[in-house]
Order: C-alpha cells, then sequence, then structure tokens
C-alpha cells in the first residue's frame, strides 16, 4: 500500500462510492495532486484530518455516510468549490 501512495502524485480522481467503507488511512491526504473524492454512499463514522492537507482538492462529496464530525482542517482547503456531507 505504500507503494499505492508513493506514486499517488498522478491520481487526480477517486472515485470510492458505495463500497461499504468503514473506515479511511490518514495516508489518503498524501494525494496531493487529488480536486475530486467521492467517498458517498459507504459506513463512514469519521474522515481523517489530514484530508484537510489536499491543497487542489475542488470537489468532495461525503454524503450519505454516518459522519459524526467534519475536521476543522477542512477550512484549509482553499481550492474547495463543492462538498456534500449530507
Amino acid at each position: 500500500m505504500k507503494d499505492y501512495y508513493a506514486n499517488g502524485d498522478c491520481i487526480l480522481f477517486l472515485q470510492a462510492h458505495d463500497n461499504q467503507i468503514v473506515t479511511i488511512s490518514k495516508d489518503l491526504g498524501k494525494l496531493h495532486n487529488l480536486t475530486k473524492l467521492d467517498l458517498s454512499h459507504n459506513k463512514l463514522k469519521l474522515v481523517p484530518e489530514e484530508l484537510g492537507e489536499l491543497k487542489r482538492l475542488v470537489e468532495m462529496k461525503l454524503s450519505h455516510n454516518a459522519l459524526e464530525d467534519i475536521p476543522s482542517g477542512f477550512g484549509n482547503l482553499s481550492c474547495l468549490r463543492s462538498m456534500v456531507c449530507n
């Protein structure tokens, strides 16, 4: 898995919706060129603070999960134009 994140600079979009995911690795924050992230329709209760390091992120979908809180670091996502988390 470490190789995946080490070579993650080329990943622009990550769609992992509808997969029954219950946890997300904090290493996802290492995908520095990520612009779109879709984790909707899973079973997430928490998302790691490290996602706030995705400075190029424009769109994030977290809807239809069981989220208890949104990390304060998300306020640092200056390129973020759309975030759906209902």
